[in-house]
């Protein structure tokens, strides 16, 4: 062995030792509700929406609590639009090679309308560039303050198997709102949708979210239901969270479900009606897999997490306190055990743990495939 191999060989010993050591330090120390551990410092958004299935569109107000957590001042506040990458075949999050896989009965655009943008002082001006919104402030925010403040969005859901859109089974509906962009030691971080790897990189915050749905449609999210309540033909969902990096939902009108828990976590799976066995299998899939993880890398400190069937091409992805699963690995047992569990430890290594995916993907990617061969 080189010394160059060497070196890197000492390297990699040295952050899994350190993660490792992590795990066992968590296991005692983290909280078991998040939120109580950061008490005010961090942002809070507050979202109410209307779905409209048929016409593929979900009508938002958002309350946004924007803390300055930085030694800079602040004059504008950059945040990410990422339904509008898919506005066009050019600009759409997917490697051209699987547009057809992405968009099975060709493509229609999706995006996301700005409306209104207002604080208790009145109007902001806004700019939006792509993927990118800029709102500027009536006021530099200075470090340590706080400014709330209030956008009115529509997005129109496009017919691709992605992150963002609709299938036969499900609407997916992640990266769907307008979300703060991160500002650290390099400044604000606007980096567009990119059609390659997970390309998000956000801070953690709280959420109350507000969903009114058909009540025909079952609906798997971050957080947990705190008020699902009819209305005539509505159904009205509340959702609340703790510290969590994003918040994403999956609708479907087919949706059965099974529970089961691990120490103090309800998990849950929701599967089509056709794959039934393999929708029980996939509750325990997770099940082993939070009970491996919770013992090496320290307790899963949510209440709630739930595994979802859905019109995905790719295989899996990683929300916080959600997973979604091509429906069609459900007939691949193999497959689906894999891709549950290394969707799952995603829930610690970018969920918990958190890093920027854009530039340093292989600090949560990497340990996943390793953690998953372990399991």
């Amino acid at each position: 062995m080189n010394k160059k191999n060497i070196y890197i060989f000492g390297m990699v010993f040295l952050i899994i030792a350190a993660l490792v050591f992590y795990g066992f330090y968590v296991r005692d120390s983290y909280s078991e509700d998040p939120a109580s551990a950061i008490s005010e410092n961090c942002n809070r958004y507050n979202i109410s929406v209307i779905f409209n299935p048929d016409e593929k569109i979900i009508n938002g107000v958002q309350q946004v609590s924007v803390i300055n957590n930085s030694s800079d001042e602040w004059k504008e506040l950059y945040f990410h639009l990422y339904p509008n990458a898919f506005k066009t075949l050019d600009s759409c999050p997917f490697p051209k090679e699987e547009i057809e896989a992405a968009y099975p009965k060709g493509f229609l655009p999706g995006f996301i309308d700005i409306e209104k943008i207002e604080t208790k002082n009145g109007l902001l001006k806004f700019e939006i560039n792509d993927t990118i919104l800029k709102v500027q402030l009536q006021k530099p925010l200075k470090p340590g303050q706080q400014v709330q403040i209030s956008m009115e969005f529509k997005d129109l859901l496009p017919p691709s198997l992605g992150r963002f859109g609709y299938g036969q089974y499900s609407f997916n509906i992640a990266n769907w709102y307008p979300i703060l962009a991160v500002y650290d030691e390099n400044g604000w971080n606007k980096d567009p949708y990119y059609p390659i790897g997970d390309p998000f990189y956000s801070d953690v915050a709280i959420y109350e979210v507000k969903i009114k749905a058909p009540k025909q449609y079952e609906i798997a999210s971050t957080g947990s239901v705190e008020e699902k309540k009819e209305d005539g033909t509505w159904c009205n969902w509340t959702f609340k969270t703790g510290l969590v990096r994003d918040f994403a939902w999956i609708a479907s009108d087919t949706f059965k479900t099974c529970t089961d828990k691990v120490g103090k976590t309800t998990i849950t799976s929701y599967y089509l009606p056709k794959d039934a066995a393999s929708g029980k299998k996939a509750l325990d899939f997770a099940k082993n897999a939070i009970s491996f993880f919770n013992e090496y890398f320290g307790v899963y400190p949510y209440s709630n997490y739930s595994v979802a069937a859905s019109d995905f091409y790719i295989g899996g992805m990683e929300f916080p306190n959600l997973v979604i699963i091509g429906e069609q690995l459900y007939g691949q047992q193999d497959i689906l055990e894999y891709v549950v569990a290394h969707e799952t430890a995603h829930q610690w290594w970018y969920g918990i743990v958190g890093n920027n995916e854009i530039k340093e993907p292989w600090l949560d990617e990497s340990l996943n495939v390793q953690n998953k061969a372990q399991s």
